[in-house]
């Protein structure tokens, strides 16, 4: 279970930016080092907006598969879909997938995504609810394309620090 930190503050700029990208195109990526806030500003945006989400807010551990089954069971079940009661996992996690597909109005988050190719099985192919992601940035290159950067500093001390960062990092990537 998620708790809200209250003593949460700012981010309004990222969060009026999620909840675009989420009504505009149904996915947001919350990308950015350890401990920087991607899982406080996910809490943070279903809070606020649960009212939108009137089939559900879901928030499923995507660190492995495993996890990411049995977050799907617990969809299952807490939708009282008939695949809840099953032995096999893999007919809940179809279940809520079809159900998801069908359905709208519902906020699927997905915390600490390791591997974004693991979790492709687990997206609606519909874009009928709104999904997060929230993951660690990865150095090869590859971003969702509706990657939002979430950053320790506000947004003026970004803009100044941005490009010299950018530089640095890629100079130690090299390495």
């Amino acid at each position: 279970m998620c708790i809200r930190d209250s003593y949460f503050i700012g981010r309004d700029e990222l969060l009026d930016r999620l909840r675009q990208q989420l009504k505009g195109r149904h996915r947001a990526a919350l990308s950015g080092l350890g401990g920087i806030g991607k899982t406080q500003t996910a809490i943070e945006y279903a809070v606020r907006h649960r009212s939108d989400y009137p089939n559900g807010v879901f928030w499923v551990d995507a660190e492995t598969v495993g996890g990411l089954t049995s977050g799907f069971v617990e969809i299952a079940k807490a939708l009282q879909l008939p695949a809840a009661a099953s032995n096999d996992h893999e007919d809940a996690v179809k279940a809520v997938l079809a159900w998801s597909n069908r359905a709208d109005g519902w906020l699927l988050i997905l915390d600490n995504v390791e591997d974004r190719s693991e979790v492709r099985r687990f997206v609606p192919e519909r874009d009928k609810g709104e999904m997060c992601i929230r993951d660690r940035p990865i150095r090869d290159g590859r971003h969702y394309r509706e990657l939002l950067d979430v950053s320790l500093w506000p947004d003026p001390v970004r803009r100044l620090v941005a490009p010299w960062f950018r530089r640095y990092t890629r100079h130690v990537l090299r390495q």
